[in-house]
């Protein structure tokens, strides 16, 4: 295994075109349209859209507000309305790096943009690399934090494979040779089922996962996005790995917000024992371990994640 420095201030340097102080329209699946409003606001790219509880939603690595907005269709119960904001954590697109790259500088960060918002509570949702800020916000912010639901997330520190090292080389030539990355995109579309089975490696749970109405348009686009604006993606990226490899949390754990993990129990980038782990040390967390699940175990066990997290959100 080899260490990941913090991307240099050149990489943060990159461009970004999140067109932000602009209002979008988000297209809802019954075909309706809603008004979304990106906006800047403490240093964090983020949109603020829909009515009923807040919800702060945490993308993980390879992110951005587009994987945000993924995660939160993908997790929260469809029949509920809830207010999304929905960040890029520092690093990713127009969110500010120096000075955030700590977990606990980033739950901050979070913090203060809730607050300038006028929210004084919210159910905070994570995966993967998102982990470490959110538990750090549960820890920091308890008056602002309802409850956590942590999915696939990363709960301790966290070695980086060599297949992970060699998949960041690739972006890293992507990003400086933009027709590659066209490649990439057009290799997809040809074969997603490919793409999506470095996921989902069960040749049979894969198949399912693409024709499900529901999980299968999430995926392609979630694999549709990895493939885009990926100059804004890897600093916020590189940050990740090295903030992941070298997290730890206090051998005192004051965390009292209900915590919820989700966790594929044949996850091969985040072991399934750190969700354990951190959940027998909690009387307060449920660990549900997802038999079989990946790390994409998002898309793969979606129905029963929505069917989780909805008891979840009833009990709190």
């Amino acid at each position: 295994m080899r260490r990941i420095s913090p991307p240099s201030a050149s990489m943060t340097d990159l461009p970004r075109n999140l067109g932000l102080s602009s209002t979008v329209m988000r297209k809802l699946g019954h075909g309706a349209m809603r008004a979304a409003r990106h906006d800047l606001v403490e240093g964090l790219a983020f949109t603020d859209e829909g009515v009923g509880p807040a919800v702060l939603v945490l993308h993980g690595g390879f992110g951005g507000i587009d994987q945000g907005a993924i995660l939160a269709e993908a997790a929260l119960p469809p029949d509920r309305a809830f207010r999304r904001i929905i960040v890029a954590r520092p690093g990713y697109f127009a969110s500010a790096l120096a000075g955030r790259e700590t977990p606990v500088a980033q739950a901050d960060a979070y913090a203060a943009l809730l607050r300038r918002l006028g929210i004084t509570a919210c159910l905070v949702v994570a995966i993967s690399a998102g982990g470490p800020s959110a538990l750090q916000f549960g820890l920091r912010h308890p008056d602002l934090c309802r409850g956590l639901v942590l999915i696939s997330a990363c709960a301790g520190p966290l070695p980086v494979p060599e297949a992970a090292l060699k998949r960041l080389k690739r972006f890293k030539l992507f990003a400086r040779l933009p027709g590659l990355a066209a490649l990439g995109r057009w290799a997809l579309r040809r074969n997603p089922r490919r793409a999506a089975a470095r996921g989902i490696s069960d040749p049979d749970l894969c198949a399912a996962t693409l024709a499900d109405p529901v999980a299968g348009p999430l995926l392609a686009r979630l694999q549709r996005s990895v493939m885009t604006a990926i100059p804004q993606r890897l600093p916020g990226t590189l940050n990740d790995i090295a903030a992941c490899q070298g997290f730890t949390l206090p051998a005192a754990l004051p965390l009292t917000a209900p915590l919820l993990l989700l966790h594929g129990t044949a996850d091969p980038i985040v072991p399934v024992d750190q969700a354990r782990a951190l959940a027998d040390r909690l009387p307060q967390a449920r660990f549900v371990p997802l038999t079989g699940a990946e790390h994409m175990a998002l898309f793969s066990h979606l129905h029963p994640i929505r069917q989780t997290v909805a008891a979840f959100l009833d009990a709190l």
